[in-house]
């Protein structure tokens, strides 16, 4: 179940998941989309560019640029879009209040009764939540079952075995390690943390060793802030 809070971003669920088009007809600018949802839109006072952006009309007020949108679909009853506001994401969602009530972290005291009042008065009804989105994605990506074998096969027939790759050096000699490409204990030749020249250390960073000392008992790996 997903998480989500109801609350003061209510303007900006609103806006960013409105289903609405910015186009130019004649070199006039034109919002085209549901009546009801124009109407909301000119309610809050926002203007929707066409480079998928909202901001405010008066104020100071943070821009809001569309990252996704995720349109309506009705098995699920709601729409979504996730957003960044500054340096940070959000996931925005409106949809049907008996929907959004099941996904919310914290349901608001009058939230049933409050939908159910406007509902009974034959109003249209749409529930907005949002939730906070991490500024980091982590994937594993397990090694494919045969690269252990054939690696360790090429270097036991005196192939040598280097690795150039693209992610942190962290991941590198984790990824290394797994097929046998580093044997030893690894070392990063990275910028020193005190600014002053290079140093090597363990992935750990519980062991430096220094220019002067000997390092055959260990694998280097070198990134490319050290080139």
């Amino acid at each position: 179940m997903v998480a989500l809070h109801y609350g003061t971003s209510g303007v900006f669920t609103g806006f960013d998941c409105h289903l609405q088009l910015s186009i130019h007809l004649f070199n006039v600018p034109l919002c085209i989309g549901d009546p009801f949802e124009k109407a909301a839109l000119k309610g809050i006072d926002w203007s929707y560019k066409s480079d998928e952006k909202a901001v405010p009309k008066k104020g100071g007020g943070n821009a809001v640029q569309i990252v996704q949108r995720h349109h309506f679909a009705s098995h699920l009853k709601r729409m979504a879009v996730v957003v960044r506001i500054q340096e940070e994401f959000f996931a925005f969602v409106k949809g049907a209040p008996e929907t959004i009530q099941d996904k919310l972290a914290n349901l608001p005291p009058s939230y049933v009764e409050t939908y159910k009042t406007y509902t009974r008065q034959g109003s249209r009804v749409l529930a907005l939540a949002f939730k906070s989105l991490p500024n980091m994605m982590v994937f594993n990506c397990p090694i494919r079952a045969d690269s252990t074998t054939i690696l360790l096969e090429l270097k036991n027939s005196s192939h040598g075995l280097v690795t150039i790759i693209g992610d942190q050096a962290l991941t590198a000699c984790h990824v290394a390690s797994q097929v046998h490409i580093v044997s030893k204990p690894a070392l990063i030749l990275a910028p020193a943390r005190d600014g002053e020249g290079y140093e090597r250390m363990s992935p750990d960073e519980t062991e430096s060793i220094c220019y002067k000392s000997s390092f055959s008992n260990y694998h280097l790996l070198i990134n490319k802030e050290s080139l």
